[in-house]
Formats: structure tokens, C-alpha cells, sequence
């Protein structure tokens, strides 16, 4: 419930002004106290920032310890109009001259049209047949009832998969093509039902045909995955010569991967530097200023990194395959990991088992990073959980100590202002008081007057 204040009834004084001027110097511990809260509240998202950069280090890291990405293959393909060619890790480097002679192409098989299976010139795909019966296709049976059109028999065949053909209306006629590509037909019953729709091949079926490095051979369909270990081959048009396939390593994928965990490594330490650093001429210094275990995380990564793997092969330490630090003559902060590509791929082109055992053997960069990395920001404990929990226990006991000032303060100002209030009402008295006095001597002096008249 708010109180009204009169304010210098008595002396003249804004006392109000004067109650407010006074709790603004009794605020200031307050004013601290939300300071230091504000301070803490910095150094929460200072911790924050730097555990989401840390994981993000930590996924860089996990994405080389994938052996397979050591050994990554590319097919080139020299005309990518007649085939195209993808490797996996397994297939031998290598150069195919492939010559496509025929596409493989599946049968197909069409029937009369509506209008000449019924003997009425005006019937179409959706008139009714007046057939029945069942007509086998591959040996599956599908039943037509007389009140069918070729669209039911269309629909009745593509709902029944295990014929092994997709059936289409085209041009007033039921087509049916096998799914699979290759020199064989679609059996058709030798039935009544089957001889009045009258289905008879468009397509004949046909095996790819194909001469690689001078040796002919067929296949059934145009994807082929089994004519060089580790290469499927995509037929896209026959004739047109050889084309030339050529297998060989494929490290682009690797090298990107390495990049991205260069950049972040990169960005991680240079955030954690600056987030301790102190700069004494301009008075500032990081959130994170002083942190001990801070410096202590930063000098493992650092360490982890730049540091021997055991265990690791020809290639002890990063810098073996092109990837060194920068130092005190760099235009790079001192520190940063920087790559020669160059060196990088012919390490790569050397000896790329030495590489993966180098990142992601036991006591690889990788590996060991990761783990580290791992221990820190796990949620329910790690340096990363102590630090918040404690930082937020601190917030809670500011709040809790503002909460009791604020309720001190406001104690306080209404104690000053009943103290204020009592004063205006003593020299509100002593005026009352004073002017009455003065009333009375002013009485007194006039019937002195009158008398000293009278006397005359």
C-alpha cells in the first residue's frame, strides 16, 4: 500500500527530493550486487560459447577416425554420355578401356485395343471387356471379371508385384515391360483370355553387351557391379568407341576434412586466448581471465595436436605431413596450425595408411583429442558442468542477497521518511507556537502603550 508525502510543509525543504537522493547512495550495494551478477552472467556464456566450440572440435575430430576415409577411390569415366563409374575403397587403381555394344533393354509386350477385342469401334481403355477368366503372367495368376476395362486389368497387374512387370495404358493398348532388363520374356498363359486380348511382344528383351580391355561380355542389366572389384558401371548409351575408366585414389574427401578441423582448432584456441587474455594498457581483460583449468585445456589441445603419436608409423607428428604452426615471423596469431596441400598429398600418395595410424590409430591425433575433448564437455560432469553449476549457484545467491537489500532499502526509506515527516511536524509545531508568542506580545505591547497614555 503506497504512501502519500507531503513534502516541506513545515520548513520549506523538498525532504522528498532529499529521501530520494539519500537512497540512491544506500542503492549502491545493490548496484554492486547486480554488477557482479551481470559479471557472472558474462562468464556463464563466455563457458558456454567455448563448450559448443570444443564440441564442435571434438565432431571435426570424430570425422577422421573413419579408416575407410584413407582410402578412398574415384572412377573417372571419359565420356560420362556412355557410362559412368563409381568406385568403393576396394576397387584396384587401374585403366579399362570399355567399349558399350548394346544396352541391355527389357521385353515388352503389348495388346489389342479395346475396340477390337470387343468388335466395338466406339469402346476405349475404360469399356467394359465382357471377358473373363484368368490371365497368367509369369505364372502369377490375375482374374478378370466381364465387367473389366484394360484400365482394371492395368491396375489389377501393377498391384500383383510378384509378376515381375509394370503395366501401362498407351495409345488405347495395355503395354506390360518386365522390371528387369535382360534377353528374357514375360511367359504369357496360352489361354482363351490371354489369346482375346491378343498380347503380343513390341520389345524384345536384351542383354547389355560390352568389350572391356578387348574381352566381350553380357550382362542382363545396365548397372554393373560385378565386372571390376569395387566399380559399379552405369551403361548410359551404347556406340560412340571406348571409353576410357580410370581408377585411382581419392583424397579430396579426406583433405576437406582435414581442413574443417584445422579451421576449428584454429578458431577453438584462439577464442580461449582471448577469452583470458588481460590487456593493462587499455584496462580490459577476457571473462574468462584466470581460469587456471582454462589454461590447462588449452595447453593439452595444444599439446595433443602438435605433439608425437605413438605408435603412428612414418608419420610421428602432424607436421611430417604438412601441417605445421605458425610462428613468431607468421602474419598468422602465433600458434595457429597451417597446411601445405602439397606436402598433405604426398604424404597421402606415400604412405596413406602412415596418415589414418597418424589421426585415427590408438594413440592418434584424432583419437586421443577426441576422447579428451569428450571428458570435458559430457553433460552431468566434466570441468564444463562444474563450472556451470557453480556459476549458477553464485547467480542464485545474489539474487537471494538483492532480494534481502531491496527489502532493507525499503525498510530504510520509510524509516527516513517518518524521521522527515516528524521533523515537519516539530517545526510545524514550533511555528505555531512562535506565532502565537508573537501575538502575545503584541498585546502586551499595546496595552503598555494604552496605559502609558492614560497616564499622561
Amino acid at each position: 500500500m503506497s504512501t502519500i508525502y507531503f513534502s516541506g510543509l513545515g520548513s520549506g525543504i523538498d525532504t522528498d527530493a532529499l529521501v530520494k537522493e539519500l537512497m540512491q547512495l544506500e542503492r549502491q550495494s545493490i548496484n554492486r550486487v547486480q554488477l557482479q551478477k551481470q559479471q557472472l552472467q558474462v562468464k556463464a556464456d563466455a563457458w558456454r560459447d567455448l563448450r559448443v566450440r570444443l564440441v564442435n572440435l571434438q565432431q571435426t575430430a570424430q570425422g577422421l577416425l573413419q579408416s575407410s576415409l584413407y582410402n578412398q577411390k574415384a572412377a573417372i569415366s571419359g565420356n560420362e554420355s556412355l557410362v559412368s563409374a563409381v568406385a568403393g575403397t576396394d576397387a584396384a587403381n587401374g585403366s579399362y578401356q570399355l567399349e558399350i555394344l548394346a544396352l541391355a533393354r527389357a521385353h515388352s509386350v503389348a495388346s489389342l485395343t479395346a475396340a477390337a477385342i470387343t468388335g466395338d469401334v466406339e469402346a476405349g481403355s475404360k469399356s467394359a471387356l465382357n471377358l473373363t477368366g484368368t490371365l497368367l503372367i509369369n505364372e502369377v495368376e490375375i482374374t478378370v471379371a466381364e465387367s473389366d476395362s484394360l484400365q482394371d486389368i492395368c491396375a489389377r497387374i501393377n498391384a500383383r508385384e510378384e509378376a515381375g512387370v509394370t503395366a501401362a495404358i498407351i495409345d488405347r493398348r495395355l503395354m506390360l515391360t518386365r522390371t528387369e532388363t535382360g534377353a528374357v520374356e514375360i511367359e504369357i498363359g496360352d489361354n482363351d483370355l490371354g489369346r482375346a486380348l491378343g498380347l503380343q511382344t513390341v520389345q524384345e528383351g536384351q542383354d547389355a553387351e560390352l568389350r572391356l580391355n578387348g574381352l566381350e561380355v553380357t550382362r542382363s542389366g545396365n548397372l554393373i557391379d560385378d565386372l571390376l572389384d569395387g566399380v559399379t558401371l552405369k551403361l548410359n548409351q551404347a556406340g560412340g568407341g571406348p571409353v576410357t575408366i580410370t581408377v585411382k585414389d581419392d583424397h579430396s574427401l579426406l583433405i576437406g576434412k582435414i581442413k574443417s578441423f584445422i579451421q576449428q582448432y584454429n578458431s577453438t584456441c584462439q577464442f580461449i586466448r582471448s577469452q583470458t587474455a588481460v590487456d593493462p594498457a587499455a584496462g580490459l581483460k577476457g571473462p574468462l581471465q584466470g581460469e587456471s583449468s582454462l589454461y590447462q585445456v588449452l595447453a593439452t589441445i595444444e599439446r595433443t595436436v602438435n605433439g608425437a603419436a605413438e605408435g603412428a608409423g612414418s608419420y610421428r607428428c602432424l607436421a611430417a605431413i604438412g601441417i605445421g604452426t605458425a610462428g613468431w615471423d607468421s602474419a598468422e596469431p602465433l600458434g595457429t596450425l597451417l597446411l601445405d596441400q602439397g606436402k598433405l598429398e604426398e604424404a597421402l600418395a606415400a604412405d596413406p595408411a602412415a596418415v589414418a595410424a597418424l589421426f585415427a590409430g590408438e594413440q592418434g591425433v584424432a583419437a586421443r583429442l577426441e576422447s579428451y575433448i569428450g571428458g570435458l564437455t559430457r553433460y552431468g560432469e566434466g570441468l564444463f558442468h562444474y563450472h556451470s553449476e557453480s556459476i549458477e549457484n553464485q547467480i542464485k545467491n545474489l539474487d537471494r542477497r538483492a532480494e534481502a537489500l531491496e527489502l532493507r532499502l525499503e525498510k530504510r526509506e520509510q524509516t527516513l521518511r517518518q524521521q522527515f515527516l516528524t521533523v515537519e511536524r516539530l517545526l510545524g509545531q514550533m511555528s505555531s507556537q512562535s506565532q502565537w508568542l508573537t501575538q502575545q506580545l503584541a498585546l502586551l505591547t499595546a496595552q503598555s502603550t494604552a496605559i502609558s497614555r492614560q497616564n499622561r
